[in-house]
């Protein structure tokens, strides 16, 4: 009888913990090593990813790193500081679930700091994840759309 109604609580407990959407928000890092590509000045813009978000590639050169070695022992930055101008970049979001993306002709200036930032909601066996990039001097959007749960509630975003 004890038996039975531990397994009743128990799986109360987990369809309680399974039911509504459960939002995951991209939060900027505490703390971030900046590591430099290319030809750059002491003002070329500094582009951070949110936490779990390391950068792989940028415009096609390979950073160092090993994907899916987890607790943020990948090797790959989290923040890079690159020429002014456009730059394509590639990342990948250590975490449930994983996911690789390209950031295709990003348009950076100088004197400005970007976050790439994201929010994920689980749609049925599968996760959205929907991305963006914030330009942190000023609050706009460079890249893509923000996305925050309230939208996701009220309406259905594309």
């Amino acid at each position: 009888m004890k038996t039975w109604i531990l397994i009743g609580v128990l799986s109360a407990l987990l369809t309680g913990c399974s039911c509504g959407p459960a939002f995951v928000q991209g939060e900027m890092e505490e703390e971030y090593e900046v590591k430099t590509i290319g030809q750059v000045e002491d003002n070329s813009p500094v582009v951070y990813g949110a936490h779990s978000v390391y950068f792989t590639k940028v415009n096609r050169q390979k950073l160092s790193g090993i994907k899916y070695l987890r607790l943020g022992l990948s090797g790959f930055p989290n923040a890079i500081r690159l020429p002014e101008g456009e730059q394509t970049l590639y990342l990948w979001r250590d975490g449930n679930p994983d996911f690789n993306l390209f950031l295709s002709k990003i348009q950076l200036v100088n004197d400005h700091k970007y976050l790439v930032d994201y929010i994920t909601k689980p749609e049925g066996n599968f996760v959205r994840i929907f991305y963006w990039v914030e330009d942190l001097n000023d609050g706009s959007v460079v890249y893509g759309k923000r996305v925050t749960p309230t939208m996701m509630t009220n309406t259905h975003t594309q």
